[in-house]
C-alpha cells in the first residue's frame, strides 16, 4: 500500500507540473488601465465627440488649475488670457504684491519660465493631429468633415498663439527668422522637431484656417469652433499678416 500511495503521489504531482508548465507558456495580456489604444479610441462617431471635447478641455487646463499655466483657462497667474497685457505696457505691477508674472511684465523670461506654453501648446496640437490622423476611420459619415474642421481650427489657433510668444509678428520677421516647429502628425514624445521659419507657420495657420472653413460645421455649438469662428480667427491672422484686403 505504501508503494501505491507512494507512486500515485509521484503521478499526481508530475501531472499537476505538466499542467503548469503548459499554463505558463500562455502570456496574459493586461490592457493600461487608463489609456486606450489608438486602433480602439477612433472608430465610431462617439469616439470622436469624446475626442473632440478631450481637445477643447485641455485649452482651458491641460494639467489642471493648480500648475503654473492653464493656457485659456486663466486660473494661474500667466496664461494664454493675461500674456498680451502683462507683456505690454497695459497692465501695473503692485508694488505691494507678490510680483507675479513680473518676469514676464519686464521681458526678462527665460526659456525655464515659458516651458509651460510650449508644453501645453503641442499637447493641445497633439490631440488635434491625432482626431487628424484617424478621421478616415469615419469614412462615409457625414459628421467626419466636422470633426475635421475644429481639428484643423483649434490647430490653426494653437500655432497662432505660440507665434504670438515666442516670434516676430510676419512684418517684422526676415526670411530666416525662426518661428516654432510645424507638427501635422502624432509623434513620439522623445521626437525634437526643428524650429520653422515665421512665414512657413503662418503659412500653416492660413492652410489649416482655410481647409477648416470649407468643413467645419456654421451650426456648432457657442462652446466650440464653428464657421463663423474660423473666418475671425482667419481675419486676425491676415491683420498680422498685414494684409489687410483680405482681413476685410
Amino acid at each position: 500500500m505504501n508503494k501505491y500511495h507512494i507512486k500515485s503521489g509521484i503521478l499526481l504531482s508530475s501531472l499537476l507540473l505538466l499542467v503548469a508548465t503548459i499554463s505558463c507558456k500562455k502570456q496574459l495580456v493586461l490592457s493600461p488601465y487608463n489609456q486606450v489604444p489608438a486602433a480602439q479610441a477612433f472608430n465610431t462617431k462617439s469616439d470622436f465627440d469624446n475626442a473632440i471635447r478631450g481637445v477643447y478641455r485641455m485649452m482651458l487646463a491641460p494639467r489642471g488649475t493648480e500648475n503654473y499655466s492653464s493656457y485659456y483657462g486663466g486660473a494661474d497667474y500667466f496664461s494664454f488670457i493675461g500674456a498680451a497685457d502683462i507683456l505690454s505696457d497695459n497692465t501695473t505691477r503692485f508694488s505691494l504684491g507678490r510680483g507675479s508674472a513680473s518676469q514676464f511684465h519686464n521681458l526678462l523670461a527665460s526659456g525655464n519660465s515659458t516651458t509651460y506654453f510650449f508644453q501645453d501648446g503641442y499637447a493641445i496640437i497633439r490631440a488635434a493631429n491625432a482626431v487628424l490622423d484617424n478621421i478616415g476611420n469615419l469614412k462615409a459619415d457625414p459628421s467626419a468633415q466636422n470633426y475635421q474642421g475644429q481639428a484643423l481650427a483649434v490647430r490653426a489657433m494653437v500655432y497662432f498663439d505660440m507665434m504670438r510668444i515666442f516670434a516676430k509678428t510676419p512684418v517684422n520677421a526676415s526670411a530666416t527668422d525662426l518661428g516654432v516647429p510645424i507638427v501635422l502628425k502624432v509623434t513620439a514624445y522623445t521626437e525634437q522637431p526643428k524650429r520653422d521659419v515665421v512665414s512657413a507657420v503662418y503659412a500653416q495657420i492660413e492652410a489649416d484656417l482655410k481647409a477648416a472653413s470649407t468643413t467645419i460645421s456654421a451650426g456648432n455649438s457657442d462652446v466650440q469652433m464653428n464657421k463663423a469662428a474660423v473666418f475671425a480667427l482667419l481675419s486676425r491672422v491676415y491683420l498680422y499678416e498685414a494684409k489687410y484686403p483680405q482681413c476685410i
